[in-house]
């Protein structure tokens, strides 16, 4: 049973414990016992964690000094009494409930009484406010034990406990990182035992029977047999044993599961169990591959051998998709509120490489462009309809000769390892955070780095290679828009679209042409920006989605670097084709198809804009995350600068619109190329997510011409085309209306856009014209209420769509109150769960609330007692 006590009570508690002790020791001196030799003792209370979120129950441990089969303990947070319990035996666990009391730090003591004696416990506990589940999420990839510095520069979730790392000596201290976390709002990371690598593994014999991993593409000493019931013994054992040393701290928010181990298992594995999965799977093994298998030019047959062995591969036969899953059902056991996440996902473009985990992440390089983070569009395809969610990262870190001239490493290569490794300027920062941003992320990620940490190389002479501006533009962003406007962000949708992409392993697999910038999966995207640019949006679709027919929600397929398709696709595009759709691609396709409008543009040119190329015609020959610049191979190169690939995009980008102009009219076409847009809605609302692109050289790197790194400041004039009925424009980000003018050039109006990097504006049909509050009379401390805000039109009716505001909430003495905060109305109404504690003031307390698209504020009060 349980109970919360005022300060009466507490004072009565005094009063018949010293009554108790009076009678104790009357009753000891009447029966001849000598009180001095009476030992003082207390009891031993046990707790796992040392900090709570509001609501949840501390569990305490309780041991005595001997078995005291009626004793009673009450347990106090200060002096308020949160329990009382029957003791059973010499140690008992008990719940002890923190939801009636506000967030502070206490003093928690337990009281235990019997019929002769009174012993007592204490400890230091903490209760905080649990964050929101709708904010925004900025994860570090990577961290230690310590994130202060990430946590206040705007961070979420950074750092964590390793498995590789792991020493049971060392828990105490990883569970007081991870109380401070608790208490400031933060999560953290773990990394498991991964199940595959023989770092994770340390438990595992070598000399095993069937253990040591065979087949890998390279480096099979890195790995142990995932399939062995050795190993997966060992990989259990391993989770088990640090998921119950750290047991259910909510601060443990993410599971991290590293994909990059792709990079070396391009082929099967030839252990026992592999080369069964195999035969079974495919009924042939990697020694009886052909083909490619063509049954028309550019056609490959649906039973192509080559084909399905890659897929096969990657979704099964590596064993590493069934490792992580694996790895993922070991922390599900114990903790079924983690969430699994696994990065990179940029090798092959094929579906359901991830069972069994939650997010599907990559870090993404962004030289020369930044709108190659347009990537996110790949991870929204191979996330679309599995239940999984994108988190697109970004990666800060550059490599050596890309922004600035990297000298020619000396035979020796005697240079430290961050040598010529450079942090993103802020400015990028700004506008690749944008573009995520405008895809409705549930959270966002960045990269820095051992090689550029900003702890580490924060000294003046750091500040060209790694500059702290990078730093505060991800503060700046947080402030700005992730804490006020993500609740809102992570409720949206993409709009309907009606153009697709198609990212084609089919093609990479029978690839000729020439690579452009970055990874297999990133080769489209050279187009892709050629297509934002031109204020074209369209979703990214692979192979198995065009074979399962999902071109019939589109009118335009375009088909960039597209050398073949598979026979189930090839029926699906000229199934399109008859139904009206439009198929544009470059002079790389291979499939004959009719009336394609077709464009000659050559992204190949893009990796020669480097600042090696640009500087000394010589740079590395061939990047990926496994080569060290050290001993990386070099190549001659023209350099091309960044202001003339600038030129020939913008001239691409004017080619394409002209084309297909008549074919495609998107909702929303901006006066400039320099500028990017997406739709996002909710309920009938448009949400315009608005992106400067208008970039020039800056001090720091302008003079080797690798990079436009600078944004500058750009007026816009936004039309929206097919647009019906009235419209009200908002800028949310000022929360101002815009003017909308109706004119010959149709329906439009200016924007904005500065160094911020981007805009929020909202479409309304009907104008929002009040702002109230319902709250009760009088609230009694320690009982639930509902506060209100509803936000109306002129018409009197709740708004559509959703609506950000800031809520505060202040106490008698003007204290601000922790529910206080970024909020979201979703149909024009927020209702806020509020919970006064039963020690907080009482008094008149106050409520104030800020609509985030229009500016208007209201506020109310109400009695608490």
């Amino acid at each position: 049973m349980t109970n919360v006590a005022n300060k009466t009570d507490v004072a009565e508690v005094g009063q018949r414990r010293s009554v108790l002790l009076f009678a104790v020791l009357l009753a000891l001196i009447t029966n001849g016992t000598d009180v001095t030799a009476l030992a003082v003792e207390s009891i031993q209370l046990t707790l796992r964690r040392h900090a709570y979120y509001r609501g949840e129950s501390i569990s305490l441990t309780i041991e005595s000094p001997r078995d005291n089969p009626q004793a009673q303990v009450d347990v106090f947070l200060d002096s308020v009494k949160v329990t009382s319990s029957k003791l059973s035996g010499h140690s008992s666990t008990i719940q002890v409930p923190t939801g009636k009391l506000r967030a502070g730090k206490y003093l928690l003591k337990a009281v235990v009484r019997t019929n002769t004696e009174e012993l007592t416990g204490e400890s230091q506990v903490s209760i905080a406010h649990r964050p929101s589940p709708d904010r925004l999420d900025v994860w570090l990839w990577g961290g230690s034990l310590d994130c202060s510095f990430y946590f206040d520069h705007g961070f979420t979730i950074a750092g964590g406990p390793y498995w590789s790392y792991w020493r049971e000596k060392e828990r105490d201290a990883y569970i007081k990182s991870l109380d401070r976390n608790l208490i400031r709002g933060v999560g953290s990371t773990i990394w498991l035992c991964g199940g595959i690598t023989r770092r994770d593994l340390k438990g595992v014999d070598p000399k095993a029977d069937d253990v040591a991993y065979l087949g890998a593409g390279r480096h099979a000493e890195r790995f142990y047999n995932p399939f062995s019931p050795i190993v997966e013994q060992v990989r259990r054992s391993s989770n088990d044993r640090i998921l119950r040393s750290l047991g259910d701290h909510p601060a443990i928010r993410v599971a991290f599961f590293n994909t990059e181990l792709v990079d070396d298992l391009w082929l099967d594995n030839l252990n026992r169990e592999g080369v069964a999965l195999t035969k079974q799977t495919l009924g042939y093994t990697r020694d009886e591959l052909n083909g490619p298998t063509f049954v028309s030019k550019g056609v490959l047959s649906d039973d192509d051998r080559k084909y399905r062995f890659n897929k096969f591969v990657y979704q099964k036969g590596n064993g590493l998709a069934y490792a992580n899953r694996k790895a993922a059902e070991d922390l599900k056991r114990h903790r079924p509120d983690v969430r699994t996440m696994t990065d990179p996902y940029r090798i092959v473009a094929y579906r359901d490489m991830f069972p069994g985990l939650d997010i599907v992440s990559t870090w993404t390089y962004t030289n020369n462009d930044p709108k190659l983070m347009h990537y996110i569009e790949t991870l929204r395809a191979v996330t679309r309809r599995t239940g999984q969610e994108p988190m697109q990262t970004v990666t800060l870190l550059n490599y050596p000769g890309v922004l600035a001239p990297k000298t020619t490493p000396s035979p020796e290569r005697t240079e430290p390892n961050h040598a010529g490794w450079m942090l993103m300027g802020p400015d990028r920062c700004k506008e690749v955070s944008w573009i995520i941003l405008s895809r409705a992320p549930k959270q966002i990620g960045y990269y820095f780095s051992s090689a550029c940490d900003p702890q580490k190389y924060h000294r003046p002479k750091d500040q060209h290679r790694v500059p702290y501006a990078t730093s505060l533009a991800i503060k700046e962003l947080s402030d700005k828009v992730y804490k006020p406007f993500g609740p809102m962000i992570t409720r949206l949708r993409q709009s309907p679209r009606r153009m697709a992409v198609l990212s084609s392993q089919a093609s990479r697999l029978c690839n000729s042409s020439p690579n452009t910038i970055g990874y297999p999966n990133l080769q489209i995207y050279g187009f892709y920006s050629v297509m934002a640019m031109a204020h074209y949006n369209a979703d990214v679709l692979l192979d198995e989605q065009v074979e399962a027919g999902e071109l019939k929600k589109y009118e335009v397929l375009a088909m960039p670097r597209c050398e073949a398709v598979t026979q189930s696709m090839f029926k699906e595009i000229q199934a399109f084709q008859r139904r009206g759709g439009t198929v544009i691609a470059d002079q790389y396709l291979g499939a004959e198809l009719d009336n394609v409008i077709r464009f000659d543009f050559d992204f190949s040119y893009r990796r020669k804009v480097n600042a090696d190329a640009i500087e000394s015609g010589v740079m590395y020959a061939e990047w990926d995350d496994q080569l060290n610049p050290k001993t990386a191979k070099l190549t001659q190169a023209q350099g091309v600068t960044a202001d003339e690939d600038q030129k020939i995009m913008e001239s691409y980008a004017r080619q394409l619109r002209t084309r297909l102009a008549g074919t495609l009219e998107s909702l929303v076409t901006l006066s400039s190329p320099k500028a990017l847009v997406n739709v996002l809605e909710f309920d009938g609302v448009k949400y315009l997510f608005l992106i400067n692109d208008h970039r020039e050289y800056g001090d720091r790197l302008g003079k080797h011409r690798a990079m436009l790194e600078k944004l500058k400041p750009l007026r816009l004039a936004v039309k929206l085309n097919g647009w019906k009925g009235p419209l009200y424009a908002y800028d949310l980000l000022q929360q101002k209306a815009l003017p909308a003018k109706h004119d010959e050039l149709g329906l439009h109006f200016p924007v904005e856009l500065d160094e911020l990097g981007g805009k929020i504006i909202a479409l309304y049909r009907t104008k929002p014209a009040s702002l109230r509050i319902e709250v009760p009379q009088s609230v009694t401390r320690g009982d639930d209420t509902t506060l209100r805000v509803k936000i109306s039109g002129e018409d009197g009716k709740l708004l559509s769509g959703l609506q950000p505001m800031h809520v505060t909430i202040t106490d008698t003495g003007g204290n601000l109150y922790p529910d206080s905060g970024f909020y979201c109305a979703e149909g024009g109404e927020l209702e806020l769960r509020f919970q006064p504690a039963v020690n907080d003031s009482p008094g008149n307390w106050n409520i104030g609330v800020k609509d985030l698209t229009t500016g208007m504020t209201s506020r109310a009060s109400f009695d608490v007692h």
